[in-house]
């Protein structure tokens, strides 16, 4: 028995939505903060360009004893600027997640 075969293509459209990178912002991006600084006085604003708009869950690892974390702000920490790290770079990472 003889089995015909078919020819034929098939094409079909695909939608993409371009979305730019997820980065975060410090503003501002080197601050330099006074070592009697208050308690809570803000350091640098955290914000993400290139998100979907969904909210960001921030954290803030590592040095939590001169800085904190407030809403989507860095400020210092309830102790200040210890006296031993007065002068000396910090360098803080901020961390944030997108739901």
């Amino acid at each position: 028995m003889t089995t015909q075969g078919f020819a034929g293509s098939v094409s079909s459209a695909l939608s993409i939505i371009g979305q730019p990178a997820v980065a975060a912002v410090f503003t501002p991006a080197n601050p330099i903060e006074p070592c009697n600084a208050a308690p809570g006085a803000l350091v640098s604003a955290l914000a993400v360009t290139g998100a979907d708009r969904n909210a960001v869950t921030w954290n803030l690892p590592g040095d939590t004893a001169n800085f904190a974390l407030s809403s989507t702000n860095i400020v210092a920490g309830s102790g200040r600027i210890a006296s031993g790290d007065c002068g000396k770079l910090k360098r803080v990472t901020a961390t944030g997640t997108q739901q």
